[in-house]
């Protein structure tokens, strides 16, 4: 047997998770005693636990309850697991071995590497502090969403995983590790912007890597977050380490230590899990926050809004997001630019503008930078961005709108916006499907509020025109090859055209990226090179980057190699043609690659979205990933390819266009295919990773094994799932349309289904129209009438979701249609259940039964449990709305032991609060109190807040309705301001009441 709880709860016996049909309340009974095995835990500390200050008259049985259905799900195991949970006065006791219990191994791991980290073996730390951290599957406890002592226990858990990382860290640097943990600490300290000493590791392994002017500068951004956050300057610690870096010392030792013994020159250690509480008192800790969960109506009136989307998250993902909650104000802005040279004129011209901004109150101050390709617009505007974005106390905000990439269109207004408004703080289900919505819900999120915008690569004026705020506080800069006359004329935007640099600022820049001893020694090659490169300082950097990994070749024959290629650099003065302009000089970095590397950097052109991740990469490359990480890594240091963020990576524009030039040059056509083909199945194959545990239970598209050479991800829960579709999402609709036009039908069918629960959950509602769309268009193309059907179903629901009731009832009709032209019964028994409920909204309710009945009979014919419980369920919620309150009640029911016994999450939490509102029609109160607050306990386990609302505003009526006007009050507050959130349409209705019960007080 073993017990995990860094993670979710589990018991696992052999390959089965004896608890998995546990109740949440079950499990953090199980969570506690397993935080203090091996000791009694009183029945008191129990309650406490689980309830808080909220405890229900009958606590102390249902704890006994819970212990025994804790001990049966055990006995399934053996016997022997069962007597695990011992009664022992005054409370429990779970007996476990050291190996028996993740909690238990961790802290003996990472007891172990910790010595060995004082002892000085930094090797053998590393191992068994990597081993600690690898017993973590996710977070701790599971996000029981319980008490508030839950929270605590699972928030101190997190605290040492932290502090355990950091050791690892430690140990890794003091090995030569910085090169690999440079991007990990990025990440780190993007999440955990507060934690000193991930700063002072990323500045030390910045300054190992050679990059101490990026040290210096990790130290500003780490003062910055202290004093804006916090009001306080960084500890000695890390002041004494910039102390260092200034003056020039090495950094190749262990970072300075903020606890050092000053007297005795000791080091203490950073983050030794003995000087940790100890685990018995978890449960103790100090609660940061509170979670909606099931209480009597009596208890109902004191409970705590659940007024934001940490409310109704897991427990544990709290320490993920403390950061976000920590600052509001969004800091989009890119890395600052390493080594800028020059621009004082263009610099001074942008401060002036800023300056002058707010003269007329109402428009924002909008300045345009053009220029050709390599010119260094964006550096120009990134570097002057992060010189004064102190000024804007609300933010920055940043979108590459893809003006000018070789391979795909500009990104469409609308997607910009959606990022921007995710990034101003706004739930995804709020966000307005149709553009003008969009943006002027942008304008009103902006308005009054200092906000620098920093609009790159734009397309056009129209492109950028939706984008724009109203508010004179804000200020926006647009980069762009083109002139953007239109925002010149109806904007009164300030335009600023860059020039190549001056040969004295191109000549500055040249030594400084190749080093002024070799500049100085061949004065007048280096001249020579400047002027061949015609002051463009992508060129510039590329003969400097060149220069510097081919050390043996005298600058004077560099520039013999440029004349010769003097045709194609004359380019460089037109107009027509900038993706020839420096064709020569990636030639250079392109020659000196070596084969596998010269691979991979073709390969990755035929990538169709704007940037790729490693996994992705590894796919077209046909590699395994160390080998695709060694590949990306080697392309990025010779600036052939960037790195945007940890492990995901991009083309220049120009440099794509060169990198498709030489794969069509150097690549078969077969080649190409097989690498479009490797990319777009790992894309596939990843996404219905992805599908089977965001909705586990609905039917999933049948692959075939993967092609060689394609390892797509394995994910493990739904956050991980809904997280890497997130970040994937421009690459997969990309996907979809690539598949389309190139004739990959397989891919442009099934993909599009595959996204359907990810599109239904993070309701990305423009997308998911659009690839269902192209789904249609490719099933029709390849005469498909089953992919077909299932797209048309699909496009019927995001319609649905957004209200376009009548283009949904079309589409449902026409997936109904061609179901039963080729016999497919499930397409056409899910289609009738959601056209039923589309029947119900559009309050048609002879249409929406007939419907709804159908589609349980065609469910129950094919056997298919998961269809006919939710065909219960409309059913169930249909008769409701017609006032058939009892066979309401009846056909909900059969829906909840369907949904139970088959641990559909969803659909319980559906269910519930269907049988709690239809209790309450018949004034059942406590039983409409007892199926709500089950219903708003799921709803908040698994993120459903539009559940939490609905629940809470049914709960609201009951308090109000038995008296307690001051709970209904409460309740309906905050059920109110989730609604208002979402823009649900219910806010209407519970608007009422709160202005109704306001108005009753005011007389």
């Amino acid at each position: 047997m073993r017990v995990k709880v860094l993670g979710p709860v589990e018991v696992w016996n052999a390959d089965r998770n004896l608890v998995g049909a546990c109740r949440p309340a079950q499990l953090a009974v199980l969570g506690l005693l397993a935080l203090h095995a091996n000791q009694v835990v009183s029945r008191d500390r129990l309650i406490e636990w689980l309830w808080g200050e909220r405890q229900p008259a009958t606590a102390e049985n249902l704890v006994q309850v819970h212990v025994s259905r804790l001990r049966s799900a055990l006995r399934r195991g053996s016997r022997e697991a069962a007597g695990r949970i011992a009664t022992r006065a005054p409370g429990y006791v779970l007996h476990a071995e050291p190996g028996e219990l993740d909690l238990l191994e961790f802290e003996q791991l990472a007891r172990t590497g910790g010595t060995a980290l004082n002892d000085g073996d930094p090797s053998e730390a590393a191992h068994f502090l990597r081993g600690a951290l690898e017993l973590w599957t996710g977070p701790a406890l599971g996000g029981l969403g319980l008490s508030a002592r839950a929270q605590a226990g699972a928030m101190q858990l997190e605290e040492r995983r932290l502090s355990v990382l950091e050791q690892r860290i430690e140990a890794d640097l003091i090995c030569g590790g910085h090169c690999e943990v440079i991007g990990e600490l990025r990440g780190l300290v993007a999440d955990f912007p507060l934690r000193e000493r991930l700063w002072e590791h990323l500045m030390v392994a910045l300054c190992q890597a050679g990059r101490a002017g990026e040290a210096l500068y990790a130290y500003t951004e780490a003062r910055g977050h202290l004093v804006d956050q916090l009001g306080i300057e960084p500890g000695p610690s890390l002041r004494r380490l910039q102390d260092r870096i200034l003056a020039g010392s090495s950094c190749d030792r262990r970072p300075d230590q903020a606890g050092s013994d000053e007297t005795s020159g000791r080091r203490r250690p950073a983050a030794d899990l003995t000087a940790a509480r100890p685990v018995a008192d978890l449960a103790a800790a100090r609660p940061v926050t509170d979670l909606a969960a099931a209480r009597p109506v009596a208890d109902l009136a004191a409970a705590r809004p659940v007024a934001d989307l940490a409310a109704v998250r897991p427990v544990a993902d709290l320490a993920a997001t403390r950061s976000v909650e920590r600052s509001a104000a969004p800091r989009q802005l890119p890395f600052d630019i390493h080594g800028f040279i020059g621009r004082h004129e263009e610099l001074a011209h942008l401060d002036r503008l800023q300056d002058d901004a707010g003269a007329n109150p109402s428009a924002a101050t909008v300045a345009v930078v053009s220029g050709t390709a390599g010119v260094g617009k964006t550096a120009l505007a990134v570097r002057w961005a992060h010189t004064v974005q102190d000024r804007f106390s609300d933010g920055s905000l940043f979108v590459n709108l893809r003006g000018y990439d070789p391979v795909g269109p500009p990104m469409e207004p609308a997607e910009a916006l959606d990022g921007f408004l995710r990034a101003l703080g706004t739930a995804p289900s709020a966000i307005p499907p149709n553009l003008e919505e969009r943006a002027a819900l942008f304008r009103t999120k902006v308005s009054g509020r200092r906000i620098l915008i920093l609009l790159d690569n734009a397309a056009s004026s129209e492109q950028v025109r939706w984008l724009l705020p109203g508010s004179s506080r804000c200020m926006v800069l647009v980069t762009s090859r083109g002139r953007l006359s239109g925002l010149t004329v109806r904007e009164g935007a300030d335009r600023l055209c860059l020039d190549l640099l001056a040969e004295k600022e191109a000549l500055r820049l040249l030594r400084q990226d190749i080093g002024s001893r070799r500049a100085d020694a061949e004065p007048a090659a280096a001249a020579e090179l400047v002027r061949l490169c015609a002051c463009l300082p992508l060129a510039l950097r590329l003969v400097a980057e060149l220069t510097r990994t081919r050390k043996h070749i005298a600058l004077g024959d560099l520039v013999q190699d440029l004349a010769d290629q003097r045709q194609r650099l004359d380019l460089l003065a037109t107009d027509d043609d900038q993706a020839t302009a420096v064709r020569a000089v990636f030639s250079w970095s392109y020659d000196a690659l070596s084969p596998a590397e010269a691979r991979a950097f073709r390969l990755l052109s035929v990538h169709p979205g704007p940037d790729v991740s490693r996994g992705g990469a590894a796919a077209l490359i046909g590699a395994d990933g160390p080998g695709a990480r060694l590949l990306l890594g080697k392309l990025t240091g010779a600036h052939l390819l960037q790195e945007t963020s940890h492990d995901r990576y991009r083309f220049h524009d120009l440099l794509r266009a060169y990198a498709v030039d030489r794969a069509h040059e150097d690549e078969s056509a077969a080649e190409r295919d097989e690498a479009g083909s490797r990319v777009l199945h790992w894309y596939m194959h990843t996404a219905l990773s992805a599908d089977r545990v965001i909705m586990p239970l609905r039917r999933h598209i049948e692959l075939g094994p993967p092609p060689a050479g394609v390892r797509p991800i394995e994910l493990r829960n739904p956050t991980d799932a809904v997280a890497w579709c997130e970040s994937e999402r421009p690459n997969l609709v990309a996907a979809v349309h690539h598949s389309v036009e190139s004739g990959r039908y397989e891919v442009a069918k099934k993909l599009p289904q595959i996204l359907w629960s990810y599109f239904s959950v993070a309701t990305r509602w423009s997308d998911w129209i659009t690839t269902s769309r192209l789904g249609v268009r490719a099933s029709q193309d390849d005469d498909d009438r089953f992919a077909e059907a299932f797209s048309r179903a699909s496009l019927a629901n995001a319609y649905r979701d957004i209200r376009r009731l009548d283009d949904a009832v079309e589409q449902f009709e026409q997936a109904i249609a061609i179901s039963q032209e080729i016999g497919e019964l499930w397409i056409e028994a899910s289609a009738r259940s959601v056209l039923g409920m589309t029947y119900r909204d559009l309050r048609q309710f002879d249409a929406a039964l007939r419907n709804c009945r159908s589609g349980l009979r065609l469910f129950t014919a094919i056997d298919d449990e998961w269809g006919v419980a939710w065909s219960f369920y409309g059913l169930g919620d249909l008769l409701g709305a017609c006032r058939d309150h009892d066979d309401a009640i009846a056909h909900l029911r059969k829906a909840l032991a369907i949904f139970n016994r088959i641990d559909d999450q969803w659909g319980r939490s559906r269910a519930l609060f269907g049988l709690g509102h239809n209790h309450y029609h018949i004034k059942q109160f406590d039983e409409a109190a007892i199926y709500c607050g089950e219903a708003l306990t799921i709803a908040g386990k698994i993120g459903n807040r539009h559940g939490v609302a609905l629940a809470l505003y049914t709960l609201g009526r009951i308090e109000s309705d038995t008296g307690n006007i001051d709970g209904a009050r409460r309740t309906w507050r905050r059920a109110l301001a989730i609604f208002e959130e979402l823009d649900a349409p219910q806010a209407v209705a519970v608007r009422a009441l709160v202005r109704e019960d306001a108005d009753r007080d005011a007389t």
